[in-house]
């Protein structure tokens, strides 16, 4: 039964990723593994890079310290950098965790499926360029802000938040798929480096 199941996985029609990708994820993701086009991801890399470096800029009030053209330029310029090489790591390390779960998934096939996890994310910077027009600079600082503002930024987080876990559900599934498991070993797939990572640090806490 599983092999007939990975048969029929492999021959999944050509679907499109931005609209395939909410309703049926893995279809989604083996469609684009089987019909890869490398250009949309490297897009998708770019702009989830972005949107992760905004985050940042945010979260440190960037804007006490900083120019506000300047923080956008570091978000541009870091954040397609910092997209790449987060990009590259993470598609590495749940290709190799997965196989030691039995998984038979490639780095290049790993690399595509995490990419286009990235879509829900691609959405949400939409809501960043209101973020932008609606607050400027003190988007990144610790300032008050109007009644508006406010009203809009809760709107923007609460949103950006829903996107951001189907962003995650999809990895998971995205992983299960590469791999040709299950989404319950997709999802021990990604959280077992902070498993043990959380390990070794609470055995250094109580060996010192």
């Amino acid at each position: 039964m599983r092999n007939i199941d990975e048969d029929k996985s492999a021959h999944v029609e050509e679907l499109n990723p931005w609209t395939a990708i909410w309703g049926t994820p893995r279809k989604a993701i083996r469609s684009a593994i089987n019909y890869p086009n490398m250009q949309l991801v490297m897009i998708l890399v770019i702009v989830a890079g972005i949107i992760n470096t905004l985050d940042r800029a945010i979260g440190k009030n960037l804007g006490d310290t900083m120019p506000f053209l300047l923080i956008l330029l570091l978000a541009l310029v870091g954040g397609a950098i910092a997209g790449f090489i987060g990009w590259w790591i993470l598609a590495g390390l749940m290709t190799l965790i997965g196989k030691w779960l039995g998984g038979r998934g490639t780095y290049e096939e790993m690399k595509i499926a995490v990419g286009i996890s990235y879509i829900p994310i691609a959405f949400s910077g939409v809501l960043y360029i209101f973020d932008v027009l609606f607050l400027g600079q003190s988007l990144f600082m610790d300032v008050e802000i109007s009644i508006f503002q406010m009203i809009w930024l809760l709107f923007s987080s609460s949103i950006g938040v829903v996107l951001s876990c189907w962003s995650l559900f999809i990895l998971i599934k995205g992983i299960a798929e590469v791999h040709r498991f299950s989404s319950w070993k997709g999802l021990l797939t990604l959280f077992l480096p902070f498993i043990i990572l959380m390990v070794f640090v609470l055995v250094i806490i109580f060996m010192i």
